[in-house]
């Protein structure tokens, strides 16, 4: 899917760009201790030697360990991210984004909003998946689907398409 987006029509597979996905985790997920970690992939066949075929697909991912805190750039964001008060970051963009968001007035009050919406949007999306999860239970104990549809303001083609 991420390919669809970036390939024109009509245009051959091998303009598609290199593509990289880069996951910044919290923690060191494999414990290695390790700034980085690649994912080399392989194909399930093997060459005459018995190694397994290398899959190069143009598609690099890596994992960042946020526990790593070397003294090197990487280390450094890796800190900058952990830390909410921005006197400690050593990335003055970061910092500046930082103070913005929680020390102006302006910042604040658009931090605020961007939560306030946030939170209506998953209380929206949670009353949905309840009231789906309703129809479900309701449908399970042989009520109608009229009934149902009566009961939580739906049609009778939104029960339908939701229990079957």
């Amino acid at each position: 899917m991420l390919d669809s987006h970036t390939l024109k029509k009509n245009k051959d597979f091998e303009e598609l760009p290199n593509l990289y996905i880069i996951f910044i985790l919290e923690h060191d997920l494999f414990g290695e201790g390790l700034p980085i970690y690649f994912v080399n992939k392989i194909l399930n066949v093997k060459d005459a030697d018995g190694n397994y075929l290398p899959f190069d697909d143009d598609c690099n991912i890596m994992y960042i360990n946020g526990d790593y805190r070397g003294d090197n750039p990487l280390g450094k964001l890796m800190h900058d991210f952990s830390t909410s008060n921005a006197d400690e970051m050593y990335y003055d963009e970061l910092a500046k984004r930082v103070r913005f968001h929680k020390q102006d007035e302006k910042g604040v009050q658009n931090m605020c909003q961007i939560i306030e919406e946030y939170g209506d949007e998953r209380a929206a999306q949670g009353a949905h998946e309840a009231t789906l999860q309703a129809a479900k239970n309701l449908y399970a104990n042989g009520v109608s689907v009229e009934i149902i549809a009566k009961s939580l303001n739906m049609t009778e083609e939104q029960i339908n398409e939701i229990v079957k």
